[in-house]
């Protein structure tokens, strides 16, 4: 067996390794040997994260380190002294950074946000992240809409604590492709889809449709054309009807990934609805990930190990969890798209879950649940994790990290046996 330094390495792997290490790593290494020292010297894609730097130390790392050779900048307000920020821009000059590539901003207030941006090199910057509290900071919207006008950013993550009203202006002529945002109505989401020509993805905690008076308001359909290629909502707690108007407006669409915790049991869990539904708006739709949750206890439901029956209406209404999978049971999920789908019930929590597997959340506690999944014609009682998937020819149990190809593998193999 060889055993390798890291002195051996060639320089470029070393600083794919860099890639992932903090600056005071970095600096530490260099010392180490000449070799090191001369590789860490080349080295140019280092990251700035002034919340983890005294004064001392961000004079120090400014000393060694040339200013051309920060792509990453993050900068944070959280938890710092009053006159942070002053002695900030007199150590640094923003201006210097002419390859800054990903830009951080936490919990900025408005002067501090808008003079960095005003001074950022707007030729190299792609990515550009902002969070903050929309009731300390009312003018961040009005700030940042000015900012990706002038600045070249393909990445925008906007992350506030707070929702009101105000939205971005998206100019027509704005180059963001990635758009991540935390809470926006239903109709200024339509606006961004057709307003910025470029986009592809976008990430989404939650449409609303009223307004803070309670009223509906919304748009009439769009007749721009939207480019989205990729969709993820995280929190949604729209109604079905508005959810499917909503993915109305991306016929493009391939990728999209939703999930729904605690919501009424609707149409959503519902595959015959959703098959026609794609084939009819998203015809090109590649991948289909989700999870959607429906708190079945509200309506004070007992569970007798296969069905759950509604005690307000006697035992003639009941859900079935093998009526409930098998519509996505049909060519079309398991043929043609190859979309693998499980559902399940908690005992406890008295929840009815169907979700895609691989599974797109974290489970973070294991409750007895029953559950069926697309090999099976009888439900499980289990309180293994839904992360955890288990071959019901051999038991064998397989973790989240299983790849999608080696699911389908498994699963296919088993339902046409």
């Amino acid at each position: 067996m060889v055993i390798m330094s890291l002195t051996d390495l060639p320089v470029e792997l070393v600083h794919r390794i860099f890639d992932y290490c903090d600056i005071t790593t970095i600096l530490s290494v260099r010392i180490i040997c000449k070799q090191l020292y001369l590789m860490t010297n080349v080295y140019d894609r280092y990251e700035l994260d002034y919340d983890y730097s005294t004064a001392d130390e961000l004079s120090l790392i400014i000393r060694l380190i040339r200013p051309e050779k920060f792509v990453s900048l993050i900068l944070s307000n959280d938890d710092m002294e009053d006159d942070w920020f002053t002695e900030l821009i007199l150590l640094l000059d923003i201006r210097q950074l002419s390859r800054l590539r990903s830009l951080t901003l936490s919990d900025l207030n408005d002067v501090e946000l808008e003079y960095i941006l005003r001074t950022v090199n707007s030729d190299s910057l792609l990515s550009l992240s902002i969070h903050f509290d929309e009731k300390k900071y009312s003018e961040v919207f009005d700030i940042v809409s000015s900012t990706i006008a002038r600045l070249n950013v393909r990445r925008l993550d906007i992350n506030t604590i707070g929702y009101n009203e105000k939205h971005i202006t998206w100019p027509t002529e704005c180059c963001l492709k990635y758009v991540i945002i935390d809470t926006c109505t239903y109709n200024h989401f339509k606006i961004m889809i057709h307003s910025l020509r470029y986009l592809e993805n976008v990430s989404i905690k939650d449409c609303i449709i009223h307004n803070k008076n309670n009223r509906n308001v919304l748009l009439s359909a769009s007749t721009s054309y939207s480019s989205l290629k990729s969709l993820t909502i995280t929190e949604s707690t729209l109604p079905t009807k508005y959810i499917q108007s909503l993915l109305s407006e991306t016929p493009d669409l391939l990728n999209l990934k939703m999930i729904s915790h605690k919501r009424q049991f609707d149409s959503l869990f519902d595959g015959a609805h959703w098959e026609k539904f794609i084939r009819a708006k998203l015809p090109l739709l590649i991948r289909f990930e989700f999870f959607f949750e429906s708190c079945l206890s509200k309506r004070q439901l007992e569970y007798d190990g296969r069905y759950c029956y509604d005690k307000q209406h006697g035992d003639d209404t009941h859900i079935s969890l093998n009526s409930i999978i098998l519509p996505f049971r049909t060519p079309f999920w398991l043929d043609e798209k190859h979309w693998l789908v499980a559902c399940d019930f908690l005992l406890g929590d008295g929840d009815l879950r169907i979700y895609t597997i691989p599974a797109i959340v974290v489970q973070k506690w294991n409750p007895y649940r029953c559950e069926l999944f697309p090999s099976d014609s009888v439900p499980r009682l289990t309180s293994r994790s839904i992360n955890e998937i288990i071959d019901t020819s051999t038991n064998k149990v397989f973790r989240k990290t299983l790849s999608q190809k080696k699911f389908q593998k498994l699963f296919f193999s088993e339902i046409r046996m």
